[in-house]
């Protein structure tokens, strides 16, 4: 179970928007605005967000190894002046900007299915030149139906921006897991920023760690991404992505999502209401422990709140949706509900800590009581 974080970035490029246009999107803002409001009103009996590849039986099956988006969470947490807007996001970062860093994580998910899955995390960047290096170490712990599995996973990454407008990254490594067996793993990123447009291309590969079924049977996803962030105004922003998935037991997902959000500033706080539509549909059943669900449409209005002062940070966000099974043209009996919440201390200058939990049920067909929790803390340390 996942709550998507909002990409919003700061704008630069070789190009500017055209006034007219901005003109048009300030008209065009004030209707949007009454619709995100009926959508968050009236939507939670229509539809509600589609997680791709969520599972009864644990993690969200999107839930790749880490090598899976390394560079491209690198890149975001080393680029400054990404990191001005980086505590828009989930997870909330901080860090001291061109010097070596270190990160310890904690990540603890369970849900009602009876799946556990412990993840322990650390990485170490240090910067080069225009270039940033990063090695990243990862152990997982998977308990369920039929015992514990585990894999360990270790991934270097780097990426550079030979352009102000433009940064481009890869990373590769090895993942292994209990029995024994080892497999590849790696990604290849390159970020855009046209005007007020950040478009992002990527393509990895990982092990896909949805529960202790998906590592024994040692099930690899190959996601191929575009994604595009747009400030269509000061206020008013969207998020597209497209996803490709390729599995290593034949089946592949087209994934397909779009949020909107519009945010206001309340006494140095920052409210946003937002409404995410999403598509995932897997071209077959599987017996591998993830959940492949076909011909899904959801929709999840959602409420966040984001603050930062005094030396502390967070977030609030809730959301409520209905799931439609396009194929049999049925609407799912049950509504669905989501959470999250954030925490973040700067405890020194070069010190954060930061601690965050989801907890609810996704609308994804999945029985009605279904429900999972995840939950964990981060260390940051700049040198």
């Amino acid at each position: 179970m996942r709550l998507r974080a909002n990409r919003r970035r700061r704008s630069w490029g070789p190009y500017e928007t055209k006034s007219s246009l901005r003109r048009l999107c300030a008209r065009l803002e004030s209707a949007i605005i009454l619709a995100l409001a009926s959508v968050a009103l009236f939507g939670a009996t229509t539809t509600a967000s589609a997680q791709s590849g969520g599972s009864p039986a644990g993690h969200d099956a999107s839930r790749a190894t880490p090598a899976l988006d390394s560079a491209a969470w690198d890149a975001a947490l080393s680029d400054p002046e990404q990191q001005q807007d980086s505590r828009d996001d989930i997870p909330l970062h901080w860090a001291r900007v061109g010097r070596p860093r270190s990160q310890f994580q904690f990540d603890y998910y369970r849900d009602s299915g009876g799946s556990q899955i412990v993840t322990m995390t650390s990485l170490t960047d240090v910067r080069v030149g225009q270039a940033t290096f990063t090695l990243r170490r990862e152990k997982v712990t998977a308990h369920g139906t039929g015992g514990a599995e585990g894999s360990e996973a270790t991934v270097v990454s780097g990426y550079g921006k030979p352009w102000k407008w433009l940064l481009v990254g890869g990373g590769i490594g090895v993942i292994r897991t209990r029995d024994g067996s080892s497999s590849p793993a790696g990604s290849l990123t390159s970020s855009m920023n046209v005007g007020s447009m950040s478009i992002t291309l990527s393509g990895a590969r990982g092990l896909l760690q949805a529960n202790n079924q998906t590592i024994r049977n040692h099930v690899m996803q190959n996601d191929f991404a575009v994604s595009v962030w747009d400030d269509i105004t000061d206020h008013l922003g969207a998020d597209l992505e497209l996803h490709y998935r390729i599995f290593s037991d034949g089946n592949h997902e087209n994934d397909f999502s779009f949020a909107p959000q519009y945010s206001i500033d309340i006494r140095k706080t920052k409210l946003a209401l937002g409404w995410s539509l999403e598509y995932a549909d897997f071209a077959k059943p599987t017996s591998l422990g993830y959940y492949a669900p076909r011909g899904l449409l959801s929709n999840q209005p959602t409420v966040s709140w984001k603050f930062d002062r005094a030396g502390y940070y967070g977030l609030l966000k809730v959301g409520l949706g209905r799931a439609f099974r396009l194929y049999e043209s049925q609407w799912m009996p049950a509504f669905s509900g989501t959470g999250a919440a954030a925490l973040g201390k700067r405890l020194t200058e070069r010190t954060v800590a930061e601690w965050y939990l989801t907890a609810g049920r996704d609308a994804l067909g999945m029985p009605t009581t279904w429900s999972s929790m995840n939950t964990g803390f981060k260390l940051n340390y700049s040198f």
